[in-house]
């Protein structure tokens, strides 16, 4: 099952400001921007005619990246990634920060259009990571409930359908939730909590309308029955600002 929330911008579950994720997370995000700043201004430099003050800016620029390489690193794809449906950033981004260290490397040893070319090409790829740990850091936080009940039994008999709850909370007003259940067929939908509304848009898609609360979500019927142990991957999606989405790996 998948749930996507969105919103103004992408949603995960709570994280504490201090751990080392989060540590990680803002000192790349200080270095690059430091290193983007300083190659920036040795393209202004290279173009005014100034080449050895701007292999001094990129010195410095490449100073900064290796002083936060072990960091880059340590950022593996988040534990709420899903590789089938998410971008592959994380996946790939030791591989394009050494492309880009490289490049700056590189740039060390050029002069005039090349230089400027390469710390071009080289900018790039230091916003992708910018704009990747920025996301991380700056979207708004939720947690979400999953709840699978059985039916009431008499004498070892099922009495009706068992019910599947799944549920979000916010510290930001969100808009929708969207609501996969890949293995079953939705049968029956009805809003939880500060849900406005659902609306069942295919055989096993739910979306849920939150019209701007913080909480919310949806209790379904499915058929077949949905079973314990089935995996959950919670899809947050933000409206507008971000591009990042996030998951979280569960099971009912």
């Amino acid at each position: 099952m998948s749930v996507a929330v969105l919103g103004a911008a992408s949603s995960a579950p709570a994280r504490a400001n201090g751990d080392p994720r989060t540590t990680a997370l803002k000192t790349v995000r200080l270095g690059v921007s430091y290193a983007i700043s300083l190659e920036n201004n040795a393209v202004k430099q290279e173009k005014a005619g100034h080449n050895a003050e701007a292999k001094k800016e990129l010195q410095n620029a490449v100073h900064l990246l290796d002083q936060v390489a072990p960091e880059v690193k340590s950022l593996t794809p988040p534990r709420d990634f899903n590789s089938w449906a998410l971008p592959n950033a994380w996946q790939k981004l030791s591989s394009t920060f050494g492309g880009v260290v490289g490049t700056d490397e590189r740039a060390l040893t050029s002069s005039g259009s090349s230089f400027v070319a390469d710390l071009y090409v080289a900018d790039h790829f230091k916003q992708e990571i910018y704009n990747l740990v920025d996301n991380e850091i700056r979207r708004p936080m939720c947690a979400e409930l999953i709840n699978l009940r059985g039916p009431i039994t008499v004498n070892g008999v099922p009495q009706g359908p068992s019910q599947l709850s799944v549920d979000v909370s916010c510290n930001r007003p969100e808009k929708k939730v969207i609501v996969v259940v890949p293995t079953v067929t939705v049968v029956q939908a009805v809003p939880d909590g500060g849900a406005m509304a659902v609306a069942v848009k295919a055989a096993n898609v739910v979306e849920v309308d939150l019209n701007g609360a913080k909480s919310g979500g949806v209790t379904i019927q499915t058929s077949p029955d949905a079973t314990a142990g089935a995996p959950v991957d919670d899809l947050v999606v933000p409206i507008a600002g971000d591009s990042h989405d996030e998951y979280f790996d569960e099971v009912m």
